[in-house]
C-alpha cells in the first residue's frame, strides 16, 4: 500500500511538472536578455511578464498552443509551445531618428487635463494577465506655443513602495488608433504607497505632439514584486485612478495582441464614462 501511494505521489509530480512552461526571450542579434516583455496566450486569458533576466514562467499547462511576444523595440513574434523550456528570440524593430534641433529652454509652460486625488472615482488592476490601457490625447493649435511634452501625472494606488508598471507612448494611424512605439525603450516608473500623482519626467526625450495626436499608456508587468495575494484572489499593482470625463473619453485596451476601443461606464449613470487620470505639462 505504502509502495503504491509512494508511486502515485511520484507520478503526481511529474505531472504537474510537466505542466509548467519556462522559457527566455533573448536578442536575436545580441543575445542579450529582454526585459519586461509580454507574453500572451493566444485566445485565451493567460498571460506573463519576463523579468529582468529575460525569464518567464507559466504555471498552466499551455504545450501546443501558440503565445504571442511583444517588447518595445522589437517585432512581435507568435510562436507554438512544443516543449516545456523554450528559447524565444525577438529581432530588434529598426527606426528612423529625425533630427534634433537643441534650442534654449524656456519657462512657458501649458497643464492639460489637470486633475485632483480627491475627484479619483474608479480604478483599474490587473488580475493576473498583462494589458495596456491607453488614452487618447488629440493634437490642439494652441500647443504651438508649447510643443514638447515635459511631464506626466498618473493617478496610481498601490499597497507597497516598490510597485514598477511600464509608461509607453503611441502614435495615432489615420483610423485613430494606437499603433507604433514613440519611443524605443520602455520606461520603468516605480510608485509610492498610497494614492498618489506619481510624476514622470520626460523632459530629456524632446518629444513633439505629433499632429495626429498619440496616446499614453499605462502596461501592467506581471512580475513577483508587483504581486499581491489575498484570500484565493491575486492580482498585480499598482492600480491606475479613472475620472468622470467632462466630455467623450477615448481610451483602449491591449489585450491577446490586438488593440480594442474600450468605454469605461459609470455603473449608476450609464450616460457618463470615466477616463484614465493622466495630466500632461507641455513646454517649449
Amino acid at each position: 500500500m505504502k509502495h503504491w501511494l509512494f508511486t502515485l505521489i511520484i507520478i503526481f509530480i511529474s505531472t504537474i511538472l510537466s505542466a509548467q512552461i519556462s522559457g527566455v526571450i533573448l536578442d536575436k542579434k545580441t543575445g542579450k536578455p529582454i526585459e519586461y516583455a509580454n507574453i500572451w496566450v493566444e485566445k485565451q486569458d493567460i498571460g506573463t511578464t519576463s523579468e529582468q533576466n529575460g525569464k518567464f514562467f507559466f504555471e498552466q499547462n499551455i504545450l501546443n498552443q501558440k503565445i504571442i511576444v511583444t517588447a518595445i523595440g522589437y517585432e512581435e513574434c507568435k510562436i507554438l509551445i512544443e516543449s516545456s523550456n523554450i528559447k524565444i528570440e525577438l529581432n530588434p524593430k529598426t527606426y528612423e531618428i529625425e533630427e534634433v534641433f537643441v534650442r534654449p529652454r524656456k519657462s512657458q509652460e501649458l497643464t492639460i487635463d489637470y486633475f485632483k486625488k480627491s475627484s479619483l472615482r474608479n480604478s483599474l488592476i490587473c488580475s493576473g494577465t498583462p494589458w495596456i490601457v491607453a488614452k487618447y490625447f488629440e493634437y490642439k493649435p494652441l500647443y504651438e506655443k508649447t510643443p514638447l511634452l515635459k511631464k506626466i501625472k498618473i493617478l496610481t494606488i498601490s499597497e507597497s513602495d516598490s510597485a514598477t508598471f511600464n509608461l509607453r507612448l503611441f502614435n495615432a494611424n489615420d483610423k485613430g488608433e494606437p499603433t507604433s512605439d514613440i519611443l524605443n525603450k520602455n520606461i520603468i516608473v516605480t510608485t509610492q504607497k498610497g494614492k498618489n500623482k506619481t510624476s514622470i519626467d520626460l523632459s530629456d526625450y524632446n518629444i513633439s505632439i505629433p499632429r495626429e495626436g498619440f496616446f499614453i499608456s499605462v502596461e501592467w508587468l506581471i512580475i513577483d514584486r508587483n504581486k499581491s495575494q489575498k484570500n484565493n484572489s491575486v492580482s498585480y499593482y499598482p492600480k491606475f485612478g479613472l475620472l468622470v470625463h467632462k466630455e467623450i473619453a477615448n481610451n483602449w485596451v491591449f489585450v491577446n495582441g490586438c488593440w480594442k476601443k474600450m468605454d469605461f461606464a459609470i455603473p449608476e449613470d450609464n450616460s457618463k464614462v470615466l477616463d484614465l487620470a493622466i495630466e500632461l505639462t507641455l513646454t517649449d
